[in-house]
């Protein structure tokens, strides 16, 4: 036979109350996200490396040479989207026109 844990009714409560509290705070934070459009939201540097497929070090001598800007928070660096697409952009090379 399985053990049943009884919780209290009072206990009970207060964690639905909780639940409830985190769940609209939830709700708040997804409502002030979508108002920041994405192309002006911030990435770190693990999820910049992995959209640039390039290393860490990669990423911090761009940064250090000027090529890629960055906003310092606290001691961790983040890079807008917007200007890592626009990196992106500047570092594509077209193809040759066909010699056929």
């Amino acid at each position: 036979m399985k053990n049943k844990i009884s919780i209290p009714k009072a206990d009970y409560e207060k964690i639905i109350d909780k639940v409830s509290q985190l769940e609209n705070e939830v709700a708040k934070l997804k409502e002030m996200n979508s108002l920041i459009p994405e192309k002006e939201r911030y990435m770190d540097i693990k999820n910049a490396c992995t959209l640039l497929g390039i290393s860490r070090a990669n990423l911090y001598r761009i940064m250090e040479r000027g090529e890629l800007g960055y906003t310092l928070i606290g001691r961790q660096r983040r890079l807008l989207i917007l200007d890592l697409e626009e990196y992106f952009e500047k570092q594509r090379k077209e193809a040759l026109d066909s010699i056929l």
